[in-house]
């Protein structure tokens, strides 16, 4: 009895000790970092001396930048913490901060006195919107991507042809270029697109083929000559990109989160396998219905890192390794057009039927004909592939749950600048029934991720920190309480579907309101 009193009093001390130390952890964890750093700048705007704290403090701030004092000319010249330069640089300017994590926010301080009109920000950029169309059928081109000439600034259209471009000014001379495969590449001066929303019509392009030379294509031969040519038509140097990503969950009709962030990237070499490409969030935010998401339990696959494994040039999909080659077929289709009259082999891929073993997949590569560049792929898991499904895309699965993938989707786009072939975009879909044991129905469930990239440096490079690299929870902090588009600023973005923009409206307020007793809480 003895032995056992003080086995118990130990145990007790012991549990006090770790909660107490939690508690200290937890609130050490939560103060403003207290190092001091010497911060000098003059006559800078807000926003950028933001951002540069963002990396030097390694915080994350978050903040609408509608706000008029985001965009005015600052100086700060001081060794100081940074909740002393915060203070410092927002004194005076109706604005307040507050800290969650590593995660900072600033939200405007409601006047309780109307102040005279705030002039007008000076321009920061252009921005243009429009819907991309089929000229016969009318009918939208999704993911058609939108660069400006002699940059790498450029965004993709979204599901239903949809975008919005912001350009910097000094590039309001330059032109803007509409491209699609299989279509005439159509380009207009900023100036003409900038009155008003334009319908962008792009017509079919036809290929004359000679009648002399008849040339045999063989499908494996062409994607191997691609794979052998990586370090000719892919960048062999660390090169920064800045991107939109965006990862959305519905159930049937109805979504259930959006998770929205520009990133930046440092991208590795395309001739590397050691080195792997790391992604640090800029600002992010993430919206959800709270009800449904506490019930929802289970964990795609999906996050950005997984979205920047979809590089399948930089990875090496299975299809395009020479060890899986006798493991697909490949099948040369036809030949269509591409930019600065290129055209594209268009070849097919599938699983051998014969070989069961493995998940593989089924699929289309657009090859450039002329550089044999990589330059589009869309694939999927094959049949025998979905087989693996489970295993493989469902992180994590709750108790009293059927789940099963009944479909998965995957795009990747390429584009050309200045004679190397970027990533342009990447897209994937997950479709899966889920079943508990207390319903008498499956429910289907979507999971899209996707990935623009918007811009591309390849002077200012550098490698992440671990500590700055990228998370799962890193996007979570919005404290937004409207769903738009100011939120980004001046970063181009995919613009979202009119059904997500009303359906995340609708989220908000019931986070916001509170909602009424769903179907879930009755049935748990």
């Amino acid at each position: 009895m003895v032995t056992f009193n003080k086995i118990r009093t130990t145990k007790i001390i012991i549990l006090s000790l770790f909660l107490i130390l939690l508690k200290e952890n937890i609130s050490l964890n939560a103060q403003w970092p207290e190092q001091k750093q010497h911060i000098v700048f003059s006559n800078v705007q807000l926003s950028n001396i933001l951002d540069s704290i963002s990396s030097v403090c390694k915080v994350y701030l978050s903040y609408n930048s509608d706000l008029p004092a985001i965009h005015k000319v600052k100086s700060i010249n001081c060794k100081c913490t940074l909740y002393e330069a915060l203070s410092q640089l927002l004194e005076g300017e109706n604005i307040q901060f507050s800290i969650s994590g590593n995660h900072i926010i600033l939200t405007s301080i409601e006047a309780e006195v109307t102040e005279l009109p705030i002039p007008k920000p000076i321009e920061r950029y252009i921005t243009l919107k429009g819907k991309i169309i089929d000229k016969n059928s009318s009918k939208p081109l999704s993911f058609t991507s939108i660069a400006i000439a002699g940059s790498s600034i450029g965004t993709v259209a979204n599901n239903n042809g949809e975008f919005t471009l912001k350009i910097p000014p000094e590039f309001r001379a330059q032109s803007v270029i509409f491209s699609f495969l299989g279509y005439e590449q159509l380009t207009f001066l900023v100036d003409s697109l900038t009155k008003a929303e334009k319908i962008i019509s792009l017509s079919e392009k036809n290929i004359k083929i000679s009648p002399v030379l008849i040339k045999y294509v063989v499908g494996e031969d062409i994607v191997e000559q691609a794979m052998q040519l990586v370090s000719k038509n892919y960048p062999v140097i660390n090169s920064m990109y800045t991107g939109f990503y965006r990862e959305a969950i519905k159930q049937e009709n109805d979504y259930v989160s959006v998770c929205e962030a520009i990133i930046d990237i440092a991208k590795s070499p395309y001739n590397s396998s050691f080195s792997k490409d790391q992604a640090h969030i800029s600002k992010g935010r993430k919206i959800q219905n709270l009800k449904i998401a506490k019930k929802l339990k289970f964990k795609l696959e999906g996050g950005i890192y997984n979205c920047l494994q979809l590089d399948i040039v930089k990875n090496v999909s299975s299809f395009l390794s020479p060890e899986y080659f006798k493991m697909y077929e490949y099948k040369y289709i036809k030949t269509i057009p591409y930019s600065n009259n290129h055209s594209l082999y268009v070849i097919e891929f599938k699983q051998k039927e014969a070989v069961t073993d493995y998940a593989l997949y089924n699929g289309i590569l657009y090859i450039d004909q002329e550089n044999k560049a990589i330059v589009a792929a869309k694939f999927s898991l094959s049949p025998i592939g979905m087989k693996y499904a489970r295993s493989m895309l469902v992180k994590k699965e709750p108790r009293k749950y059927s789940i099963k993938p009944v479909n998965t989707e995957y795009l990747v786009f390429y584009k050309n600048v200045n004679g190397h072939y970027y990533l342009d975009y990447i897209r994937a879909e997950l479709k899966i029934k889920a079943r508990n044991d207390k319903m008498f129905f499956n429910s289907l469930y979507t999971s899209v991720s996707e990935m623009a990239i918007t811009n591309i440096d390849t002077t200012n490079t550098y490698r992440f920190k671990r500590i700055e690299t990228a998370k799962v929870d890193d996007i979570l902090i919005d404290t937004q309480t409207n769903y738009d588009e100011s939120f980004w600023g001046s970063y181009n973005t995919i613009t979202p579907e009119a059904t997500m923009t009303e359906a995340l409206k609708k989220l908000n307020l019931n986070q916001n309101q509170g909602e009424e007793k769903s179907f879930w809480d009755k049935l748990f």
